[in-house]
């Protein structure tokens, strides 16, 4: 399995951030260039419908107005071409069920040596901590955050 995430937005100062560079991987499989979307490839997987799953931040009208358009589900199965389009919200829930099934997961991770790369996406949060030649440990924690942040 590969779970591919969107490039966080980067902060300028209290209440601003740098224009959103697209993750080239997410882009080049899925045409998608919006923060706070996960693209997950399961080609094993006994369902079909979640062999391609493509999750996104819900949207709204008054996201639109404070933050810009976002892509609704048609939007994104236009753009991408995956039927599967879920909402962020139900990320968990998917996820827990194709781990159930999966051998290997392939995450898009900064490789230096010292990095620890966390992930904060609303409900989940996965942590991967990686020691150079010894092994890599993956913590997936799930919560309610009230804002948010990822830094």
């Amino acid at each position: 399995m590969v779970i591919l995430n969107a490039n966080d937005l980067l902060p300028t100062n209290a209440d601003g951030t740098l224009r959103m560079v697209p993750n080239t991987d997410l882009f080049y499989l899925s045409g998608i260039e919006q923060e706070e979307s996960i693209l997950v490839l399961f080609p094993s997987a006994e369902d079909e419908r979640m062999r391609e799953m493509l999750f996104l931040r819900e949207t709204s009208e008054l996201i639109a107005i404070w933050e810009g358009h976002k892509l609704t589900k048609p939007q994104a199965m236009e753009v991408s071409g995956i039927r599967s389009v879920h909402w962020m919200a139900d990320f968990p829930r998917i996820l827990h069920r194709l781990m159930c099934e999966s051998q290997s997961v392939w995450l898009n991770t900064n490789e230096h040596k010292r990095a620890v790369w966390r992930l904060s996406r609303g409900m989940c949060v996965l942590s991967v901590i990686c020691v150079p030649d010894i092994r890599c440990t993956i913590s997936v924690e799930w919560h309610r955050c009230s804002t948010r942040s990822g830094w």
